[in-house]
């Protein structure tokens, strides 16, 4: 594995704080524009997205691990699912906290982790600084060419635009902006190939283990990329 000096995650670490930072002036801008008549709800990309995590964290807020359908007049007992936003929840209610805010510093720090492991990552496969430097900006920064397909054909209304504008998951700036639970997954995912190839022999018993467990996380957070991070060994 490419060997990463202190200077580097120096580097790393400034970078990463700053593009977090950054994340934060949208909503900045959106609590500083409201009015006595017009809130600003706290989402920027995802409305109903955002509006159906702050359920399940309503109801690990109310003290439930289960997770129910809230759109159903059906009774059920809920199951085992969701348990991230749930998990937040009860986190909220333990500090005292709202689930807005509960969720935005889920978001920076999660957003924070995950960039650091992109940069490790990177490192395992560029050894010089400056290409690992440009290759971390470019992943955490570039999106696509929408914006140019969008300045020669702009999407009509009702139309649906450029995957780079929506694509919360497929680009690591969107999932910075917007979803804790994405930048977790990105950052388990990648974490869990760093340990499979920590060794040119093969993995340890403790990369394994460690692998495992990652999994194991992953699977709660986000179980579509459970498909990635087993489909991927394997064909390696």
């Amino acid at each position: 594995m490419g060997r990463v000096t202190r200077r580097e995650w120096i580097w790393a670490v400034g970078m990463s704080a700053l593009i977090v930072a950054a994340s934060m002036l949208p909503y900045l801008a959106g609590y500083l524009a409201q009015a006595a008549d017009w809130r600003f709800g706290s989402a920027l990309l995802d409305r109903v997205d955002y509006s159906s995590h702050l359920a399940k964290m309503w109801q690990g807020y109310r003290g439930e691990w289960r997770y129910r359908l809230l759109f159903t007049p059906e009774p059920h007992e809920g199951a085992y699912l969701q348990t991230f936003y749930i998990a937040l929840g009860h986190l909220a209610r333990l500090g005292g906290l709202g689930l807005p805010l509960t969720y935005q510093l889920a978001r920076l720090a999660f957003a924070f982790l995950m960039l650091l492991v992109v940069y490790r990552f990177i490192a395992h496969f560029a050894a010089p600084v400056q290409v690992r430097r440009v290759a971390f900006l470019l992943a955490l920064a570039a999106s696509g060419l929408g914006w140019l397909t969008e300045a020669l054909a702009p999407t009509p209304a009702g139309g649906i635009s450029p995957m780079d504008f929506w694509l919360l998951d497929g680009f690591t700036y969107l999932a910075v902006l917007t979803s804790p639970h994405f930048c977790a997954a990105i950052g388990l995912l990648l974490g869990i190939f760093l340990l499979l190839l920590h060794r040119s022999e093969g993995p340890t018993l403790r990369d394994g283990v460690l692998a495992s467990l990652a999994s194991l996380a992953l699977g709660f957070i986000h179980p579509y990329t459970l498909l990635l991070a087993d489909l991927v060994p394997a064909l390696y």
